[in-house]
């Protein structure tokens, strides 16, 4: 065989070797490279029993062996939900720390997350005869009327006459006494009842209450709160469920009573 060819055989195998090896290398190079993906982490720190917002979370690329087991990477599946713990900012969020409705939802413990936004609290004496002979239930809708004397104003010569009207509407039953549940069978159950002569009665105890809490506007609550503590009374009036028709009426006093005409009444106005 020739040398040149031999040459020409040799220079083959060394380029087929490098070709080989430069692969092996580049190849290495390319398993190397980090391996990065985009997992869902908490913005700030989040509270123990927190509802978790939009705002709370954020996006941030991490190493694909960083990912922590367990871990939810998508918002939608974690907005809405309470933490079960304390999560630190950064933090994975893991699905086991996430609860889907507040924590003791239904006990007083977990009130404050009922609390509708922009809405507070307050809660007000009430009887049996004031709110609907004990049918009211929590989550029901009502309208609050009031019945109260006009102050006295400098230079009438007579007394002010009592007035009836409404002061606030659609307002949410938040609790009745210390139930916040919606199915409140307090009281309910019926009796039997035997008198001097041995005939038994079937009686079904009254539902009671002594106070009701309300979920309202902060101007609402500094107007029954008034009303509360000047024993002005108030009376509830229940609506009907999803009724969006305002009860707008006039202040109702003796004097209307003269002009009153019952169709009139039986029209929203």
């Amino acid at each position: 065989m020739k040398s040149g060819m031999k040459i020409k055989i040799l220079a083959a195998i060394v380029a087929i070797v490098v070709g080989v090896l430069m692969y092996t290398y580049l190849k290495g190079i390319e398993e190397s490279k980090p391996d990065y993906v985009v997992t869902i982490v908490a913005a700030d720190n989040i509270g123990e029993n927190t509802q978790i917002t939009e705002k709370m979370l954020k996006k941030k690329k991490v190493l694909n062996s960083d990912i922590v087991p367990g871990a939810v990477n998508k918002a939608e599946d974690i907005i809405g939900k309470y933490a079960s713990v304390n999560i630190g900012a950064n933090e994975q969020i893991l699905g086991i720390r996430l609860l889907d409705a507040a924590p003791d939802s239904d006990t007083e413990n977990a009130f404050k997350y009922k609390i509708p936004d922009g809405k507070t609290t307050i809660t007000v004496k009430t009887d049996n005869e004031s709110a609907v002979a004990g049918l009211l239930k929590v989550g029901d809708k009502v309208d609050i009327l009031v019945h109260y004397t006009p102050a006295k104003k400098e230079g009438e010569k007579e007394n002010p006459k009592s007035v009836t009207k409404y002061l606030a509407y659609d307002v949410e039953i938040a609790a009745l006494d210390k139930d916040i549940v919606k199915s409140v069978q307090k009281d309910s159950k019926s009796k039997t009842t035997t008198d001097e002569n041995g005939n038994q009665t079937n009686t079904k105890n009254t539902i009671t209450f002594k106070s009701v809490t309300l979920f309202v506007t902060p101007k609402q609550a500094q107007i029954l709160n008034y009303c509360n503590n000047a024993n002005i009374p108030l009376t509830f009036t229940l609506r009907a469920p999803n009724s969006e028709t305002p009860a707008i009426v006039d202040t109702f006093s003796i004097d209307n009573l003269e002009t009153f005409n019952a169709d009139d009444a039986n029209t929203n106005q």
